[in-house]
């Protein structure tokens, strides 16, 4: 004999079994932090030690996980395809070093992410992101990457003054994909030094951020819109190499006479092809 029970909530009937497997939304997931259910823990109660919790995390119940654990420090985070987050609230008094925000497309501020001085922040695929509320204060990061995120301005990375090595070593870089901005000035300055640097299908990227130090190697690539790369020649060098494919804008006589200017390493590779077909003046 099958018994019947009624949920209050829900004011329909449900079999026993189907009321412990889903409950009153049918759908069997935990509201996680955004639908309010859990409370960061005070920052003076926050212990030093690491957050026991998957590296990777794509539902709200995982976050949830880390929002309720009494350590302060995160090593290495990658929020993918986590539904419905709309910030990083659950993140709130925690510290962490590498984070990954991928395919997250209600996701509209960072503004509780405390990041590591040094760590890395890679955002790919957060239309709804306007700003990167995160980097506001950060002076160093080994690895920076934004891509097909519907920032307002680069106006948050203002701050950065330095891409470092990360903690193996290894040099840092800077890649901006996939952007309709066209003003990229909040990154002149910046010390690329023996770092990667990649520029790629940005549609609003006219010309390039004057930056400083002795570059690794530099990859500008399908930017419909480019046209100046002049800041190139504000470089100390380019150790390791440079690609310039695909800028369907950008003069071969300009690139020349840019690179003509630019130290370039003893085994440094030179790749110029399929940019603009336009004769020189």
């Amino acid at each position: 004999m099958t018994t019947f029970y009624s949920d209050i909530r829900c004011g329909l009937p449900l079999v026993l079994a189907s009321l412990l497997l889903i409950g009153c939304g049918g759908t069997g997931e935990d509201p996680g932090p955004e639908g309010g259910t859990c409370e960061p823990v005070p920052e003076s109660q926050l212990e030093d030690c690491e957050v026991d919790a998957p590296r990777r995390v794509e539902t709200q119940s995982g976050l949830q996980q880390i929002c309720e654990s009494a350590c302060r420090n995160i090593d290495e985070l990658m929020l993918v395809q986590v539904p419905g987050l709309k910030n990083l609230n659950a993140l709130s008094n925690k510290v962490v070093k590498d984070i990954t925000l991928e395919d997250l497309p209600e996701l509209q501020s960072t503004a509780a992410l405390q990041l590591e001085s040094g760590g890395s922040l890679i955002v790919r695929f957060a239309p709804n992101l306007e700003s990167l509320d995160a980097m506001q204060g950060v002076t160093e990061l080994s690895r920076l990457s934004i891509e097909g995120v519907g920032l307002e301005d680069f106006q948050d990375v203002g701050s950065l003054e330095e891409l470092v090595p990360d903690s193996s070593g290894l040099g840092g870089y800077l890649t901006v994909m996939e952007s309709e901005l066209n003003d990229y000035s909040p990154f002149e300055g910046l010390d690329v030094t023996n770092d990667e640097l990649t520029f790629q299908s940005n549609d609003g990227l006219t010309e390039l951020p004057q930056l400083s130090g002795e570059v690794s190697q530099i990859f500008l690539r399908f930017n419909d819109n480019l046209t100046d790369i002049s800041a190139l020649r504000s470089l100390d060098g380019i150790s390791q190499g440079i690609t310039i494919r695909g800028n369907s804008s950008l003069s071969s006589c300009h690139i020349q006479d840019v690179l003509e200017d630019v130290q370039m390493g003893s085994s440094a590779s030179v790749v110029v092809e399929e940019n603009s077909s336009q004769p020189c003046n």
